[in-house]
């Protein structure tokens, strides 16, 4: 098992945690860890913007990025859903909507987005009521919905550079 050193691990100070939000982490294990067989402990964070406790959450183990909804995980734990990112295709996200806001534009205007990611899968949000869903292609069967509030909070977040990979995973990744 592989240990990333702390300057590798990124963690957000969130301003206020009762509005809607979107949360990031990474999984941490101990430093004394030996063997590969150690326990890990995953850390969310949370967009500044976030103002409920209803929000988006990513973690990352260095590897791939999850993210979950708050709204489902506060319910049933480590049994909800979850949508994994390869760390290019979570640049490359995160990336278009730092460019061109185009998650938080289509949500805004309840249409649907597709976008091809560099894996070739494709993350698609699918206007549902007054909210919206989050898929993957290669991941069927995994749906995340979030509402308009949290969806802005977590694009106010990227804005700010909070679910940014840490410079050290940034130099692993060529998108």
């Amino acid at each position: 098992m592989v240990r990333l050193p702390i300057a590798m691990q990124r963690k957000a100070t969130p301003r206020n945690h009762n509005g809607s939000c979107i949360e990031a982490g990474l999984w941490r294990k101990s430093s004394s860890c030996a063997g590969g067989s150690c326990v890990e402990v995953g850390a969310w964070k949370v967009s500044s913007r976030c103002e409920s406790g209803a929000c988006v959450e990513t973690s990352s183990d260095g590897y791939v990025v999850h993210v979950r909804d708050t709204k489902v995980s506060t319910v049933i734990g480590d049994a909800a859903p979850v949508l994994t990112f390869s760390l290019r295709d979570w640049v490359a996200l995160i990336r278009s909507e730092k460019r061109y806001g185009h998650i938080a534009a289509t949500m805004a205007a309840k249409e649907a987005l597709a976008t091809t990611l560099p894996s070739g899968a494709t993350f698609r949000q699918v206007p549902r009521g007054s909210g919206s869903e989050w898929r993957m292609s290669d991941q069927p069967g995994i749906v995340l919905s979030f509402t308009p509030a949290e969806v802005a909070a977590w694009s106010a977040g990227v804005s700010n550079e909070e679910f940014d990979l840490s410079p050290g995973l940034r130099e692993l990744v060529a998108v």
